[in-house]
């Protein structure tokens, strides 16, 4: 499938003209290649809105802009200064909001008419510029696929689902607007009792997944597991622009929208057998990107005569390099050792071909981290080897550079405090594997060196799999443990996890709330109620990601019920037929029905969850395409920022 094709008209208009993009267009151009497609097509140069350093003095003055987000006031004010300072002739403004959703934002035009008359009044403001013209369009680009099986949407990135824990908060918020709607849970949820900046993301997040399947021709009937994933779906299947295009679409799909906090285990798991997550873990954040890492290349290109900037800081996705993305997929699906055996594969092939002769000892006995840092070696001081394979260079790189990480040793460690908290899982639940915690934390707290997110974690690990309410008692013991820890930590350690507006306690109760809504979340699912399993002849239980056991359940040639997928109908016909589907089982709406299978996880998937669905995919021998879409890559640290310090109902826009 192609996802770029929303690209297109910025290509189109970027021959002859300066190019800047916001940093969400940014991340998109990048991950989709589409860098190399604006150089072709004429640009004259390629900035980051946010970052403009001087002006690009181009013949005819014409200025291409692209914004990837663009619903508050935020990004309206950016967009304004950025014209009024400038002194094009032409400027040609991409919004990825449609003009029916712009009603909706917090920004001062019902219309694109309206906005480009205000914003040709800034851009006339500039003595330069008294005789400019104001375009306003489209950007129908969601995502971008980073790998074989996976598009993320570095837009919504931020994008999180809420928990029982916002309810109170949404009742109060219900009764200042005067609305008269009890909300209990968050089965009541529905998408106007929201916040009003959360409701406007939700709206424009619907409104670029309706441009999404229109870009594929594809007519989705859309499915939820989740209360926020159940709102979207609700939005799109009755968004009335979608109604119509599905009646004309060429091929049929289903979506089916998961809820990331219905399983956060696997993201906080140290498991280390996916080196893709392994790189993703233990490698920096690439600055201003919601799942690249920084690849530090600076030993790989340390000889005098090389420049060290020339390819750092490295990164992980390289769309225009095929050997590049076949590594990641490898990373991806492969188990760890395996993933190393092919690293130094395809080394070796790439210098083959390039007559580069390696010592025959590198080459036979088994691959280490050390063998494959000879054979990069080998690629620099060869400028032109090195522009050809730059970016299978650089996800070896990322490979080697979380294989000799310093902290391997400290995961390992992690990773068997989790496989010693599933042995504890008895009748009783997760109230021994809190109980296991505690007595652990108690007896290796300084051999294991455990700092406050390693145990907060640890317990989102455990209050995961709780099928009961956990012991007060217990809860306490934990909550006490964590505290004593934060303060007996260096003060800038400590001030990291509270704020100014809560003690330790209070921060602590908040946490350990949101803890305890980790069971609640499933406690209604009659199906994917639990996380793990155990198998036959076997008393240890073996965690199973909720995304494969929903896989496996859809994927099931017996086509059983599934009483935890909710079905979101797309208006009366459908309603009929869903309701005359409890009388037979003629017609009845099953995810399963098409060929095609969107699996879209609101608030981050992993690599080691893609693998587990592939490997369904494969074991279930049906002729099923199955694409994986997320918001983001998830990791751990991101779900310890999520509960610690994030507030669900207002999302980061900016």
């Amino acid at each position: 499938m192609d996802y770029t094709s929303g690209w297109e008209s910025v290509v189109a208009s970027s021959a002859g003209a300066a190019v800047y993009l916001d940093t969400t267009a940014v991340e998109l151009c990048r991950l989709s290649g589409i860098q190399t497609k604006l150089w072709e097509a004429g640009a004259l140069s390629i900035q980051n809105l946010g970052k403009v350093q001087g002006r690009c003095k181009v013949e005819g003055g014409i200025c291409v802009v692209v914004c990837g987000r663009f619903w508050s006031i935020e990004h309206y004010q950016k967009v304004r200064h950025f014209l009024s300072s400038g002194n094009y002739k032409h400027y040609v403004v991409y919004i990825s909001t449609r003009e029916d959703v712009l009603v909706h934002c917090d920004i001062p035009c019902d219309s694109y008419s309206d906005l480009q008359v205000k914003l040709l009044q800034e851009a006339r403001k500039s003595k330069m510029a008294m005789d400019s013209r104001v375009n306003v369009r489209h950007f129908a680009v969601l995502g971008a696929a980073i790998s074989s099986d996976l598009v993320i949407t570095p837009g919504f990135s931020s994008l999180f689902p809420l928990l029982p824990t916002d309810v109170p908060q949404l009742q109060l918020a219900a009764q200042m607007k005067g609305l008269q709607k009890e909300i209990k849970s968050l089965h009541d949820l529905e998408i106007h009792l929201l916040p009003e900046t959360l409701q406007v993301q939700l709206r424009v997040f619907v409104s670029q997944l309706n441009d999404f399947f229109s870009q594929l021709d594809i007519g989705e009937d859309c499915y939820a597991v989740g209360s926020m994933s159940k709102v979207i779906a609700a939005e799109l299947a009755n968004l009335s622009s979608a109604k119509s295009r599905r009646k004309n679409a060429s091929h049929k799909a289903s979506l089916i929208l998961i809820d990331r906090s219905l399983d956060l285990a696997g993201p906080v798991s140290h498991t280390s057998d996916c080196l893709a997550d392994q790189i993703s873990r233990l490698l920096p954040p690439l600055h201003e990107t919601s799942s690249d890492v920084y690849v530090d290349m600076s030993e790989t290109f340390s000889q005098p005569r090389h420049s060290v900037d020339a390819l750092a800081p490295g990164t992980l996705y390289h769309p225009d390099s095929p050997l590049a993305q076949g590594l990641l997929n490898s990373f991806i699906l492969k188990r760890q050792k395996e993933a190393v055996m092919e690293t130094s594969r395809v080394l070796l092939d790439c210098l083959a071909k390039e007559l580069i002769e390696t010592e025959s000892a590198m080459r036979v006995g088994r691959m280490t981290p050390e063998k494959i840092k000879g054979f990069i070696k080998e690629f620099s001081g060869r400028p032109k080897i090195m522009a050809k394979y730059g970016g299978l260079v650089q996800c070896a790189v990322a490979a080697i550079s979380a294989l000799e990480s310093s902290h391997c040793a400290h995961m390992e460690r992690l990773l068997s405090v989790e496989k010693v908290l599933l042995l504890s899982l008895g009748e009783e639940g997760a109230v021994s594997a809190v109980r296991t915690l505690c007595d652990l934390f108690n007896q290796k707290r300084q051999d294991m060196n455990l700092s406050i997110e390693d145990i907060i974690l640890l317990a989102v690990f455990a209050y995961s799999f709780a099928e009961t309410k956990t012991d007060d008692d217990e809860d306490g013991q934990l909550k006490g443990l964590i505290a004593s820890l934060i303060n007996s930590q260096p003060s800038h350690v400590a001030e990291a996890f509270v704020d100014s507006n809560r003690t330790v306690d209070q921060k602590l109760d908040s946490l350990f709330k949101k803890l305890h809504c980790l069971h609640e979340l499933r406690s209604q699912f009659r199906q994917f109620g639990s996380l793990y399993c155990q198998r036959l002849h076997h008393t240890t239980k073996t965690y199973v990601p909720l995304v494969k056991q929903v896989v496996e359940a859809v994927l099931n040639p017996n086509k059983l019920d599934l009483p935890d997928v909710e079905y979101q109908s797309h208006g009366l016909r459908d309603y009929l037929k869903t309701g005359f589907s409890l009388l037979t089982n003629i017609g009845k709406a099953h995810p399963g029905n098409h060929r095609i299978l969107f699996l879209f996880i609101v608030g981050g998937v992993t690599f080691l969850e893609l693998r587990h669905i592939r490997e369904v995919v494969v074991a279930a021998g049906a002729d099923k395409q199955v694409v994986v879409c997320s918001t983001r890559v998830i990791r751990a640290r991101d779900v310890y920022r999520q509960l610690v310090n994030c507030d669900n109902l207002s999302p980061a826009a900016s």
